[in-house]
């Protein structure tokens, strides 16, 4: 067996894999022979052509291959496989798989400074704002969960929330951006 008989052998083996994975959309599970046959045909053509260099050769055969497996198992999603409902836009799926015009997802980090909620601040000593000739009175924050008064600032507020509860200021999570594999 010579190097490119293998090659096509692996190369074989994996679109064949990958064709048992597809699942959806409909449009692609019905031309599921035909999407799987042009990017065989394309991965055979980067046999033939980089056989003389290996490392060249697993690169472009598994930077095509790994994500297509990736996306039919659900790993890795690939948006644009899922919106397949056409020959048209199965033609640009497949120009954009062979291209290794992929999308992949980067995950960064967002901060929300949360506010004091109006029911937390309460009248304390006074008179509210324009109310009379007495002096406004001091605000005074009430926590809303304990149903007790917290103290006089907005740190006091925080600090009680962020030991009590477990509600802090400034929250921090992890989203998702997609942005594409070039």
């Amino acid at each position: 067996m010579t190097d490119i008989q293998k090659w096509e052998w692996i190369v074989g083996k994996r679109v064949q894999s990958i064709y048992d994975m597809i699942k959806a959309p409909t449009y692609l599970m019905v031309h599921r022979m035909k999407f799987m046959h042009a990017i065989w045909a394309h991965l055979i053509k980067l046999v033939h052509k980089y056989r003389k260099n290996c490392l060249l050769l697993v690169g472009y055969l598994y930077g095509i291959l790994l994500p297509l497996e990736r996306h039919f198992s659900g790993k890795e999603i690939q948006t644009f496989i899922n919106r397949i409902n056409s020959k048209e836009r199965m033609d640009t799926a497949i120009e954009r798989i062979v291209n290794r015009q992929l999308e992949k997802d980067v995950r960064t980090q967002g901060k929300l400074r949360q506010s004091i909620p109006m029911g937390a601040i309460r009248n304390y000593n006074g008179n509210a704002v324009g109310k009379g000739l007495r002096i406004p009175g001091t605000i005074r924050y009430w926590c809303m969960t304990c149903k007790t008064f917290v103290g006089f600032t907005p740190e006091d507020y925080w600090s009680h929330q962020e030991k009590v509860h477990g509600n802090s200021e400034v929250r921090e999570w992890d989203y998702i951006v997609r942005k594409f594999k070039f």
